[in-house]
């Protein structure tokens, strides 16, 4: 059964989208969870959490995230010409929520420790993207650790890997 909560732009009949039901929507669609991590001169390194890591191309190797623009860390991570990304683990939910809060999180180190997955990157380009700024970055290195399961959040709420099926693509 369909629902239709709420119809879009048409044109014969422009109604706004609602935020929080686009959210609600775009909550379906479980995506992983990530610590964004740049250099400070003089400083500690400055974390980030995003869910909004996309993989772009292989040949040459690139990712996206997107940054809000209003954010406190913004321009710290907007203005950095080399980033890394650390995909978190399902039992880092508390250290997803520390780098969550408004400016991040102070961090020791580029990748987090005990990470599932990270990438080394270089800032490829930035699009503007609504309220928010598209990161490209060109991958320059690989960290993978296979024991780990991936942090997962759907619907507003942290989840975990719990039945993997496996299909040949």
């Amino acid at each position: 059964m369909t629902v239709v909560l709420q119809q879009g732009y048409t044109e014969k009949t422009p109604t706004p989208i609602d935020s929080s039901l686009f959210r609600r929507v775009m909550g379906q669609f479980p995506t992983g969870v990530a610590i964004v991590t740049v250099e400070r001169p003089g400083a500690p390194y400055l974390g980030v959490t995003i869910n909004s890591l996309i993989s772009v191309s292989l040949a040459p190797p690139l990712i996206l995230f997107c940054a809000k623009k209003t954010a406190q860390a913004y321009d710290i991570i907007a203005s950095a010409s080399a980033f890394s990304v650390s995909i978190l683990a399902d039992n880092q939910e508390s250290l997803a929520l520390q780098c969550a809060k408004p400016g991040g999180m102070e961090l020791d180190t580029a990748l987090v420790t005990g990470s599932a997955a990270g990438t080394e990157c270089i800032q490829e380009a930035m699009h503007s993207g609504g309220d928010h700024t598209i990161i490209v970055g060109r991958v320059k290195a690989l960290h993978f650790d296979s024991d780990r399961q991936p942090l997962v959040f759907h619907r507003s709420r942290f989840a975990t890997v719990t039945k993997e099926k496996f299909a040949e693509i």
